[in-house]
């Protein structure tokens, strides 16, 4: 039949079918025998489906970018060749009006290019334009204008130069902006001069003040700060010389590799790097933050006041409230009643703080977005974070739970020995607690240790560093790291983001599991994790650390021990969706 519509077309038409440049494609629906019988009749191949007809693609995907990916590719055939980088500008300019903008005009007259496509030929022909050798801040040019105009480490904070150009003393216009957040990484510390150079991202102007008002300011590295090894601070050199709110916040700098090397950071973006574009939204944020009221402490939004009333039943007109310090006040001290019960204030602070957190977040989307705030997102959200942080709301949500993260300690299979880990961040220095059971769930090993910093983040990072150091030092085959802080799992499980604070120690975690392939690191809910959280809490506010006995420990964690196993030796119950 199909046949006989082919032959009737090309009498209609006058035409006739070459067999050899003609093929037939066939969807996922079509048996494949009656493929096969099509093929041997006709005697047509059949097309792959990344088969293009004129050069086009005649058949497109999902994913649009990778179906006209050629056209990138064809682009970058034709211009980055090594006769075209010897052109003059002239001869670059004529280059990319006559080849580079005509080489996707055949695809963009048949078909939509998708934006990524077209911002990724932008940035192709923007490179060859602007730095065709690839030699970036080796260029000849930027040579001419560091020795011109003296830049080297003191540029940011020395005077403009009289004699610029027009077009450098607009670059020195923005040395104020890139001084608010220009601060040097401690790598090494022998290139960064302690009293003169910022380094410290903990403090507003990134330098640390003196002891004493009139002590002399003798002329250190941040090297001399640390210890013979280099592996910490040396505690008794920073409390001579600095003062509290100082030492406390060199003690927070991330922990750095030996061998690593001192670089400038900009504290602006998550990532550390600079981009015009970061500091664009730094300029807009100065400028709108000084006249505009924090969304947090507008009493006229319907939208805040609706979200502290429905799920807090705080009525925001009844409260004085002149700065955002006074809702944190409010959320660590909610009442004088409620102070005795523990559970009720944990549960209050961690649903007023989901509460800013949405309120900025829908603030910022209509503001720099204009997108329109929808007020049912914003309630599923705050759900979805209350369940993942492993607690109830204090009202019936009536929220269906995750099947994601497991929910209560569970037994190993045999020959395998599960770490926890855990931390508890105290006002000064915080404090880590490391369970070490087997497949029986019997006791090996706790240990509770202190660290100085008291950022959540980077003590978490330290504790899961920790296990994986106690596991190597006991020698321990296969053993599985189970941590409750899934920014740090998904870090390394599924490659996601690391931030910048936490990427030295995740590299020696990654050093660890890779000398370990039998290691494994998994995220669990603070449900399944309640030993070493109240290990550390215990040491924390004990001032107590090294290895724990389980006969003479906590009567918290032993009985919190045993509960695990109780639990972890039931079967599994299934989760309700």
């Amino acid at each position: 039949m199909l046949l006989n519509y082919v032959d009737k077309y090309c009498q209609w038409f006058g035409q006739s079918i070459s067999v050899e440049k003609s093929g037939i494609f066939a969807f996922k629906g079509v048996p494949r025998q009656f493929l096969l019988q099509v093929n041997n009749q006709w005697g047509f191949k059949q097309l792959p489906n990344g088969v293009k007809y004129l050069g086009v693609p005649l058949f497109l995907s999902q994913n649009k970018s990778m179906n006209f990916a050629y056209v990138k590719e064809k682009l970058e055939a034709r211009i980055n060749t090594r006769k075209n980088k010897n052109l003059s500008w002239m001869g670059q300019a004529t280059l990319i009006k006559s080849v580079a903008q005509a080489c996707p005009l055949y695809a963009m007259s048949t078909c939509k290019l998708p934006k990524k496509l077209c911002n990724d030929l932008d940035v192709v022909v923007r490179k060859f334009w602007w730095s065709p050798h690839k030699e970036g801040r080796d260029s000849f040019c930027v040579k001419i204008l560091r020795a011109k105009y003296r830049v080297d480490s003191k540029w940011l904070f020395s005077s403009s130069l009289k004699f610029a150009s027009f077009s450098w003393r607009g670059i020195e216009g923005i040395k104020s902006l890139l001084a608010r957040g220009a601060c040097k990484l401690v790598g090494s510390g022998d290139s960064i001069l302690v009293w003169n150079d910022p380094w410290i991202p903990g403090l507003p102007s990134f330098k640390p003040c003196p002891r004493l008002d009139h002590q002399p300011l003798q002329s250190l590295a941040v090297s001399q700060l640390m210890n013979r090894d280099r592996s910490g601070w040396n505690s008794n050199l920073l409390h001579s010389l600095f003062d509290d709110p100082t030492v406390q916040a060199i003690l927070n700098i991330p922990q750095w590799m030996p061998n690593q090397n001192d670089k400038w950071t900009w504290v602006k973006t998550m990532n550390r790097e600079f981009s015009v574009k970061s500091a664009y939204k730094e300029i807009c944020y100065e400028r709108s933050f000084a006249s505009e009221v924090h969304p947090i402490l507008q009493k006229e939004c319907s939208l805040a006041r609706a979200l502290w009333f429905g799920f807090l039943d705080i009525r925001t007109e009844f409260f004085q409230l002149s700065s955002p310090m006074d809702i944190v006040e409010l959320l660590i001290f909610p009442s004088v009643d409620s102070n005795a019960d523990h559970q009720y204030c944990n549960n209050f602070l961690l649903s007023g703080a989901i509460i800013r957190d949405q309120i900025w977040k829908a603030r910022n989307l209509k503001v720099h977005k204009a997108c329109n705030v929808v007020m049912v997102q914003i309630m599923k959200n705050y759900h979805l974070l209350k369940f993942e942080h492993g607690t109830t709301s204090i009202r019936s949500s009536g929220v269906p739970t995750s099947s994601s993260g497991q929910v209560s300690w569970s037994l190993l299979e045999q020959e395998f020995i599960k770490l926890n880990c855990d931390a508890a961040v105290g006002s000064r220095f915080s404090s880590i607690a490391v369970v070490a059971r087997d497949w029986r769930g019997n006791l090996v090993f706790a240990f509770t240790k202190k660290v100085n910093t008291i950022i959540p983040l980077q003590v978490e990072a330290e504790g899961l560093l920790w296990a994986g150091q106690l596991a190597s030092s006991h020698e321990l085959g296969k053993v599985i790291l189970e941590s409750d802080c899934k920014l740090i799992v998904d870090a390394y499980v599924v490659d996601a983001y690391i931030p910048w604070n936490i990427q030295s120690t995740m590299l020696e975690v990654s050093s660890l599991l890779v000398v370990n392939p039998l290691w494994s690191i998994k995220w669990v809910r603070r449900s399944a994790n309640p030993a070493p959280h109240v290990l550390a809490s215990w040491s924390l506010s004990s001032y107590s650390w090294g290895p724990v006995d389980f006969c003479n420990g906590p009567q918290s964690f032993v009985s919190f021990c045993f509960d695990d196993l109780e639990l972890g030796s039931l079967p599994a119950a299934p989760v309700s969706l």
